[in-house]
């Protein structure tokens, strides 16, 4: 049996499924607060197309963000109020530096601080981050409706705590 899950609620062992790709258990969630204004990520590995991550923003309605990695633009770095990444323009929307919590199999520990710089082409995202003194990570990535997302857990049956 299934219990559904809001997308605000995700966390690691829930299952997420994209669109039409196939269900898969989200691994790590990273929770990152600025502010007031808190927002997820969680990474989660589709067959056939490699390590992924959502992002879910609760900002006067749900934004939610497919990302993939790049690492083919490691190396770079966000500079500037606009850049060329994939032959095109992109300009930079966000740049700061956030506190985060992390959960399950995170590659960045279990808490720290996180430096990001956001820039947008349209609806695409080409996104920067760097936790504690890690390497800048590139991915890049496109807002998607939040409706395009199930996300449940798989319920056996056993009392809940």
């Amino acid at each position: 049996m299934r219990t559904t899950v809001p997308l605000v609620d995700l966390e690691p062992g829930v299952v997420v499924q994209v669109v039409a790709g196939r269900p898969s258990p989200v691994t790590a969630s990273v929770w990152l607060k600025q502010g007031d204004f808190v927002w997820s990520e969680h990474q989660f590995t589709e067959l056939g197309v490699g390590t992924r991550w959502l992002s879910v923003e609760d900002d006067d309605g749900l934004l939610v963000t497919l990302w993939t990695p790049r690492p083919d633009l490691a190396g770079g770095r966000p500079e500037g109020r606009w850049m060329r990444v994939d032959g095109r323009r992109w300009t930079r929307k966000e740049k700061g530096e956030v506190d985060f919590l992390a959960e399950g199999r995170s590659p960045y520990g279990p808490s720290g601080r996180c430096e990001y710089a956001d820039y947008r082409n349209g609806d695409e995202r080409v996104s920067f981050e760097r936790f504690g003194n890690l390497a800048w990570e590139v991915s890049t990535g496109r807002t998607i409706p939040a409706s395009s997302v199930t996300a449940y857990r798989e319920d056996d049956g056993a009392p809940r705590a």
